[in-house]
């Protein structure tokens, strides 16, 4: 087991690298958003140096953002359109 990063220099030294494992996980509109979810978790977790902790952590938060997506837009398909939000002159007639 490799120990904790000393400095921010041993953590950038994988910068490069969670920007290509994350353009391979997600689309390219996506990666940069992924990479730094990483990094955030990095601040967090205080993770290994080695790439092990950097793809896992890649690979769950990329499951993690499918499953969200899979969700929302099944959310939205079952949502009853009849169900709109009031129009503003519908909400202001109420209102007087």
């Amino acid at each position: 087991m490799t120990p904790a990063p000393d400095s921010l220099d041993d953590a950038l030294t994988h910068a490069e690298w969670v920007r290509r494992l994350a353009r391979s996980l997600v689309s390219d509109a996506d990666a940069d958003d992924l990479a730094q979810d990483a990094w955030e978790a990095s601040l967090r977790a205080e993770p290994e140096a080695g790439r092990g902790w950097w793809a896992a952590t890649l690979r769950n938060l990329a499951a993690f953002r499918h499953r969200s997506a899979s969700r929302r837009i099944a959310r939205e398909a079952s949502a009853d359109p009849s169900e709109a939000a009031p129009s503003a002159d519908q909400v202001l007639e109420r209102l007087e």
